[in-house]
C-alpha cells in the first residue's frame, strides 16, 4: 500500500550576504517550492510517472491521474493499526494523528487504533490479518526475518528508551540485582531490549539476572509492588509514583547514551521477501 507522506518543511538558518538577511518573501517562496516538490515526488511514487510519455494505442483506455501539485488518493481508505505499548507516550502519535484528523486529511477515512500487551501479541494480530500495521520495537522486525512471516519497518520515530530499572526496597545496589528476576512484557519485545540495556548500564549482562515475562507496564508495576519480582522495566514518567511506593531506581536510561530501535511502524513484508 502506498500511503501519502506527510512532509514537514523546516526553514533553513538564514544566511547573510553584505549584512542583509534573507527576506521573509524568499523564505515563503522556498517553503512553497519544497512543499510542491515533495507533493510531486509522492505523486510519482504512488501513481507512477516519468520524464517521457508514450502515445496510447488504439482502443486503450487512459487512467486519470492526480492533478499537478495534488496527492493521489490512497489505495485503501481503511487502516487498522496496533500499538504494542499503548500507555507509553512515544506510541501516542498514531492515536493523536487520528484525533487531529490527519488521516482523513490525506484520504484515509477509517482508522482503528488498538492497544496490545507487548510486541509479541501485536505481531500475532498482524500475522493473523487482524492489523495492517503495528507500532513496536525494531527487534521484533529483525527476529521475524527468520520466520515465514517477515515484517518490514517503514518508519522509525524513536531510537531512545526512557525506562528505569526499578527494584523493590530490599534491592539497593547493583550487587543486589544479580540473580534476581526482572519483569518485562514479552520476550523479543521492546521492554526485553530495555532490560538488557538496563543491565548493561550497571555492568551486567542478561545472564546475570532472570528476565521474566509479566505483561504490560501496569502489570509489571503490580508485580513489583506485590513482591513477585525483584525489579521491573518501568518508564521514567512513573518516577514519582514509584518513589512514593518505596521503590529504588538502579539505572535511568534517560541519562545514558544507549540507543535502541524503540518505536517504529511496521507491516508484513511481501510474500516473496526473505530479508528486510
Amino acid at each position: 500500500m502506498c500511503l501519502p507522506w506527510i512532509t514537514f518543511a523546516e526553514g533553513s538558518r538564514p544566511t547573510r550576504s553584505g549584512g542583509n538577511g534573507v527576506s521573509s518573501v524568499s523564505k515563503i517562496a522556498r517553503l512553497l517550492f519544497i512543499s510542491i516538490l515533495a507533493a510531486g515526488l509522492v505523486a510519482i511514487a504512488c501513481g507512477g510517472g516519468g520524464t517521457t510519455t508514450a502515445s496510447p494505442t488504439t482502443g486503450a483506455s487512459v487512467q486519470p491521474s492526480a492533478a499537478a501539485g495534488e496527492l493521489p488518493k490512497p489505495e485503501q481508505a481503511s487502516v487498522r493499526i496496533g500499538i504494542s505499548t499503548p500507555n507509553e507516550p512515544v506510541q501516542f502519535a498514531e492515536k493523536l494523528a487520528d484525533a487531529l484528523g490527519i488521516y482523513q486529511k490525506y484520504g484515509i477515512t477509517s482508522v482503528t487504533v488498538t492497544g496490545f500487551e507487548g510486541d509479541a501479541k501485536a505481531l500475532q494480530a498482524l500475522v493473523a490479518g487482524q492489523l495492517d500495521y503495528f507500532v513496536g520495537g525494531a527487534s521484533t522486525a529483525l527476529s521475524s526475518v527468520a520466520t515465514d512471516t517477515p515484517v518490514k519497518v517503514v518508519a522509525m520515530n524513536s531510537t531512545r528508551l526512557t525506562d528505569g530499572l526499578w527494584c523493590i526496597p530490599a534491592i539497593k545496589t547493583k550487587e543486589d540485582v544479580k540473580g534476581k528476576s526482572i519483569a518485562i512484557s514479552t520476550f523479543g519485545g521492546t521492554s526485553h531490549g530495555s532490560a538488557i540495556l538496563l543491565l548493561q548500564g550497571i555492568g551486567y549482562t542478561a545472564k546475570d539476572a532472570v528476565i521474566t515475562q509479566v505483561g504490560n507496564q501496569g502489570s509489571r508495576i503490580a508485580a513489583l509492588k506485590g513482591g513477585s519480582v525483584g525489579c521491573a522495566v518501568v518508564d521514567m514518567s512513573q518516577e514519582k509514583s514509584m518513589r512514593d511506593a518505596g521503590m529504588n531506581l538502579l539505572f535511568d536510561e534517560t541519562k545514558a547514551n544507549l540507543q535502541w530501535g524503540r518505536s517504529g511502524l511496521m507491516g508484513k513484508a511481501e510474500p516473496s521477501r526473505t530479508s528486510m
